[in-house]
């Protein structure tokens, strides 16, 4: 895949969110609330992460518990447990220790560092420290939209031990709807 034609995939995928937000919210269809996701190999091993999605909640209260290290194995599937090592006192980075336990891979730790932006936007970015991932970088953002949150995640991953890419696209693909699912009934649960 080139990096062209990932860009024109992408821009097809862009093109068709922004034609659902253009429809007044009560004339949209129900599928808009399923985040849209795409997975490309990059090649050696290396996957693509990129999704997006709706949540009907505001960015402050998906923020507060998509940050939550204590809320994290809620809404993450087969997240085991999130542990902060480090912190800044200022609340700027944290480093955490995740431990998840996949169906199609041994049990899989992590230690990435975050680095949080809270401004007219929220976004933060991880990169991988250390652990059992090879390549383990992202960026969650969320922007306010008409009645709630659009939310992108982008993400770089590989494996450690070999996996059959196309099981783990399948796995990220099952996945992120519940994530999604999850994340929006704990924010909703923390507005009130």
């Amino acid at each position: 895949m080139t990096p062209r034609s990932f860009s024109v995939k992408w821009a097809k995928l862009s093109l068709c969110i922004l034609a659902f937000w253009s429809i007044p919210e009560a004339a949209r269809p129900t599928i808009e609330r399923v985040p849209q996701i795409l997975v490309e190999e990059e090649g050696d091993g290396i996957l693509r992460i990129l999704v997006r999605g709706f949540i009907a909640q505001t960015p402050q209260a998906v923020w507060t518990v998509l940050t939550d290290c204590a809320l994290a194995t809620r809404f993450v599937p087969h997240l085991e447990s999130c542990r902060i090592v480090e912190r800044d006192p200022d609340g700027r980075w944290d480093v955490r220790e995740n431990i998840s336990n996949p169906p199609i891979l041994p049990r899989v730790r992590t230690v990435v560092r975050n680095d949080f932006k809270v401004g007219r936007n929220y976004a933060f970015t991880y990169r991988l420290v250390s652990g059992d991932m090879r390549l383990s970088d992202g960026r969650w953002s969320l922007e306010a939209g008409d009645g709630g949150t659009l939310v992108l995640y982008e993400a770089r991953i590989a494996p450690n031990v070999p996996a059959p890419l196309f099981l783990i696209r399948n796995a990220i693909s099952h996945d992120f709807p519940e994530m999604f699912r999850r994340l929006g009934a704990l924010s909703e649960a923390r507005a009130r």
